[in-house]
């Protein structure tokens, strides 16, 4: 939800600071907004609160489009020019997206977000918004009542995938855990998001 509010913010403050005439004979090719996320929806969490953004931008009555890549790396830079060519706006989701800033000088007139992520000296960038979190501090409250529940004083954290957002996550969560329990044990797996099988093997052994 929070990604939800964040994209929808983000446009709304891009479209105060640029000419918006979907109703004044526009080209109607044109998206006033491109959600572009590094892997693809269905995740119940991340990607689909995006999607949920997008669709609340369609029912306000903006031209949006929704684009996948799938984890796909060779399709990242792709996409995300392929939105600048075409969007008045484009918000890109995921840390994957760490050429942006070249992408942004490449098309001034376009408006960019980047969601769970910055570009470093950020001042370049003047049409590129970085939206990060602090979701640390949520995992610690996840790591203390997990620590606090835990019958056995064994708690476990597999990360989807070995990146700084993740690994911020994991710290939050393990602090949490020790706090509530110093002398529990915690258990660390990463792996890759498309590892769903394995992924979900691991979880139900840290359950048992």
């Amino acid at each position: 939800m929070r990604k939800f509010i964040s994209i929808f913010l983000i446009v709304c403050m891009a479209f105060a600071t640029v000419a918006i005439a979907t109703s004044c004979g526009g080209d109607s090719d044109v998206k006033d907004v491109t959600v572009v996320i590094s892997t693809s929806t269905g995740d119940k969490s991340f990607n689909d609160s995006a999607k949920e953004g997008c669709d609340q931008l369609e029912e306000e009555g903006y031209a949006t489009a929704f684009v996948e890549c799938g984890s796909n790396s060779e399709l990242f830079e792709q996409n995300l020019k392929a939105a600048a060519e075409s969007s008045k706006v484009v918000v890109a989701v995921g840390s994957e997206f760490t050429f942006i800033g070249d992408v942004a000088n490449e098309y001034p007139d376009v408006k960019f977000a980047w969601v769970d992520n910055a570009v470093e000296n950020p001042e370049k960038y003047p049409n590129l918004v970085n939206i990060s979190y602090a979701q640390n501090e949520g995992s610690y409250l996840v790591g203390y009542i997990a620590a606090k529940e835990s019958k056995s004083g064994t708690v476990g954290f597999v990360g989807g995938m070995d990146i700084p957002v993740i690994n911020d996550f994991r710290v939050g969560y393990e602090q949490g855990a020790k706090a509530a329990n110093p002398d529990g044990i915690f258990l660390i797996n990463d792996f890759n998001l498309s590892e769903f099988n394995t992924i979900r093997s691991f979880c139900f052994i840290y359950i048992s």
